[in-house]
């Protein structure tokens, strides 16, 4: 048995042990859940009653009566690799290429936010609305064997059959229309465009596909639902779609463009490399150059010259002191004095 489903009837059962009477419980909604109502037995059959909102007590017993249980949180399901909603990608087709009548197939990694359509009064003459309908067109169903869907796995299965088989068809209707390349760089921003479009086919593909408006956006609020009626603009916004990844689909290419990529890195590297010495052989004939033209602005500096040849004067000033037979000769204007070296004490 559900836990949903019979626990205010459990409740009662163990009223009657405890109080030794045969007296019933009120049933209540927890906060993040809203309660749809049913009178069951010989007398009533199975009809509802009506909608017992977060966090309140029902108005009636439920001894043998129903309150089924559907939540108002934000729901998510999300399609990457390590996701345990889905795992895998949505393998889409792209637009063709030139003179090709073949597309090449793109992975497809998104998620997707929503809330479910808890509104108890916007269907006229229909006590329970849009979450009503829902769980007696869908959501009470035994889906793939996993229960209704207040099991977990009966909720699981509901949104691969339905959200998701919606999201694959909407996905592929947009992609087809982009080429492969563009979307899976990201050329000039595709990918929002991308993501709107899938939103809006997304988003009336649902409702058709479902029968009803019963999928919101995250932002959805039940209260103003249904006080303003779902006729009022922007109480039920639309799914949230996010478009997180877009990839090739054949390995074969993705081997390739890694395998060019890696051929791109290294011959940007040896490029790097090539840059480097080039720049140390520029920066190493610059430095000889300016010492060149340093050398040269210093030698044609007179005073510079002057200097060197009193330089050499002195060397060889030096040179002859140490000689017998080494006369020198210094002028200075138009005299001259020879000086020699004196002789050696024998």
């Amino acid at each position: 048995m559900k836990r949903n489903k019979i626990r205010a009837a459990l409740t009662a059962v163990i009223a009657v042990f405890v109080m030794g009477s045969m007296s019933a419980c009120f049933p209540y909604s927890n906060p993040d859940e809203v309660g749809l109502y049913y009178w069951q037995g010989s007398i009533d059959g199975n009809e509802f009653g009506y909608c017992v909102a977060p966090g309140q007590t029902a108005d009636d017993m439920t001894w043998s009566n129903e309150v089924v249980y559907l939540p108002t949180n934000q729901r998510e399901w999300k399609i990457t690799p390590d996701s345990t909603d889905q795992n895998t990608p949505i393998v889409a087709s792209t637009k063709p290429k030139l003179n090709q009548t073949n597309s090449l197939p793109a992975n497809v990694w998104v998620q997707i936010k929503l809330k479910l359509n808890t509104n108890c009064d916007d269907i006229k003459d229909y006590p329970g609305g849009t979450l009503r309908k829902f769980w007696e067109d869908l959501g009470r169903r035994d889906w793939g064997g996993q229960g209704d869907v207040t099991e977990p796995g009966g909720w699981k299965e509901m949104m691969k059959s339905n959200v998701v088989t919606t999201l694959t068809t909407a996905t592929n209707t947009v992609t087809r229309q982009y080429d492969i390349d563009d979307l899976e760089t990201n050329k000039d921003g595709v990918r929002t465009e991308v993501q709107s479009k899938i939103s809006d086919i997304f988003g009336s593909e649902l409702k058709r596909a479902t029968g009803g408006n019963f999928f919101c956006g995250p932002t959805f609020n039940r209260v103003v639902a249904e006080e303003e009626g779902q006729v009022a603009e922007g109480t039920c916004p639309p799914v949230e779609v996010i478009l997180i990844d877009i990839d090739y689909s054949d390995p074969n290419i993705i081997a390739a463009r890694n395998q060019k990529q890696v051929e791109l890195e290294n011959a940007a590297a040896q490029i790097a490399k090539a840059q480097g010495e080039s720049q140390a052989n520029l920066i190493r004939a610059k430095s000889l150059l300016e010492q060149q033209q340093t050398l040269s602005r210093v030698m044609s500096d007179p005073n510079y010259r002057a200097y060197l040849e009193k330089q050499m004067d002195v060397e060889i000033a030096k040179s002859c002191s140490g000689s017998q037979n080494c006369t020198l000769v210094v002028t200075s204007g138009d005299q001259s004095v020879n000086v020699t070296a004196p002789s050696k004490a024998k």
